[in-house]
């Protein structure tokens, strides 16, 4: 009898299974003569691929060429740049023509797009360890077209002010977001170049095992060299970068600060050993740390972001007070802080609640631009007094 139970389901399970086979053969055919036809959606990939092969064999072939076909290519793309910014300049010198800024833009993306993919096949196919003169000059090319598109973004946004200082209409909003990814991507491309030069000195350090006093002068010239990229960036920032907006600028002062921060470690990592090495390591890090916090306030405090300005003045100072923050954690405590039943009992696994009481320093500054009168805050905060107490203990007693 169990045996034919047995058979009887696997029959039946048998009949199921070449149903749902059934089933499933008859969806797909509907679904395939619905759309294209498979042998034609074959031709088209297959189409589609041997376009893109055909476009990556050029380009490197192209790159195979040499440096002078390259060279005749990307250097003359500045010049019709900076041609194209002067003719518009001079056309519309009081911003009343939005629409052209927007065409303006529209075509600037678009070369951007279309030069981007040999660039990043040279990216793909080049060692971006070493800068190279293809790399610095595909990238003055590339940057040129996404160039355009950062002049005809911020064309747009001061087709939205008033004598550049007071707001007009929504065309300031659009401007500023079309200004973003034009000057993200011109970022990267520069980026990657910063990239390319410091692994390529990294690569040229020698190891060392160099004493405390070499670690001083290393100290020494972290300090002076960083503090003198910190006052000329913030010489370019005011007197070039106008057109980029305040987050383009802690972006690009983060990215600035990490490869400061890139080579300083290898530099100290090949250089020192042991207890030295940790030391230099935790002044350097300190250093760095530092550094980046002024980077990132000097902006927020005087760059407006209305006229984009850098001589924001502090106007007024509010004070918030101190509030008080209570956290409690559960940790290992030692046998002398918890109390046994019984004098000979043996503690297993002591741990206590710490209870923390942390007061913070709360304040608001508030500054003021002196070009366009535009008015930011900015909040500070600061832990001014910390004290811990244990509020419960708990153990295990074994006799």
């Amino acid at each position: 009898m169990f045996a034919i139970s047995n058979v009887c389901f696997a029959q039946s399970y048998n009949n199921v299974e070449d149903e749902m086979l059934e089933e499933e053969t008859l969806d797909y055919s509907v679904s395939s003569s619905d759309g294209l036809p498979d042998n034609v959606t074959d031709e088209i990939f297959v189409f589609l691929e041997t376009v893109g092969n055909a476009m990556l064999d050029a380009i490197i072939d192209f790159f195979n060429i040499g440096i002078w076909w390259i060279s005749a290519l990307a250097l003359p793309l500045p010049l019709l740049t900076a041609f194209i910014i002067k003719r518009m300049r001079k056309a519309d010198k009081l911003y009343k023509h939005p629409q052209r800024y927007y065409l303006l833009y529209l075509g600037g993306v678009v070369l951007t797009f279309i030069s981007s993919y040999p660039y990043a096949v040279y990216m793909e196919i080049c060692d971006i360890t070493h800068l190279t003169a293809g790399h610095i000059l595909l990238s003055i090319g590339v940057s040129s077209f996404s160039s355009l598109a950062i002049f005809a973004g911020w064309g747009i946004r001061q087709c939205g002010m008033i004598s550049g200082k007071y707001h007009r209409n929504f065309n300031r909003y659009i401007g500023q977001l079309l200004l973003l990814p034009a000057w993200l991507f011109t970022l990267t491309i520069i980026g990657n170049i910063g990239i390319a030069f410091t692994w390529g000195i990294i690569g040229t350090l020698s190891p060392g095992d160099y004493g405390f006093m070499v670690g001083i002068i290393t100290i020494i010239l972290e300090i002076f060299i960083c503090y003198r990229v910190f006052i000329l960036w913030v010489k370019i920032v005011s007197r070039y970068l106008y057109t980029a907006g305040n987050l383009v600028i802690h972006i690009t002062s983060l990215s600035i600060w990490f490869i400061l921060a890139v080579f300083w470690y290898n530099w100290i990592d090949s250089k020192f050993n042991g207890l030295v090495y940790v030391l230099i390591l935790f002044i350097g890090g300190t250093i760095m740390l530092t550094f980046l916090s002024l980077f990132i306030k000097f902006f927020v405090a005087n760059r407006c972001p209305m006229c984009h300005d850098c001589h924001g003045v502090q106007t007024d100072y509010i004070d918030h007070g101190v509030s008080y923050q209570t956290t409690r954690r559960r940790m290992a405590a030692s046998e002398s802080e918890v109390e046994k039943s019984r004098s000979n009992a043996v503690v297993v696994n002591p741990e206590k609640v710490v209870e923390t009481v942390t007061g913070v320093h709360h304040w608001t500054t508030k500054h003021t631009c002196p070009v366009c009168r535009c008015t930011w805050s900015m909040w500070h905060r600061e832990e001014v007094s910390e004290e811990s107490r244990t509020v419960e203990t708990s153990h295990t007693e074994l006799y």
